[in-house]
């Protein structure tokens, strides 16, 4: 497990949800659903690699999901 790439998952995470909350304020909703996508995308990815699984960076979810 790398934990430097878990770690940058979940902060990115954060960002991404940080910035959904700021939209959902302003009532952008396209891009709070975008965001809370992403943001839900990189958790479970962080949440695989801590379970050993190999993630390769891309910007889809590997297929077992």
């Amino acid at each position: 497990m790398d934990i430097e790439w878990v770690k940058s998952f979940c902060i990115e995470a954060k960002t991404d949800l940080e910035s959904a909350e700021e939209l959902f304020r302003v009532e952008k909703y396209g891009r709070v659903t975008f965001l809370a996508e992403q943001c839900v995308e990189k958790i479970i990815k962080a949440f695989l690699l801590c379970r050993g699984v190999e993630i390769v960076k891309s910007t889809t979810l590997p297929p077992y999901l």
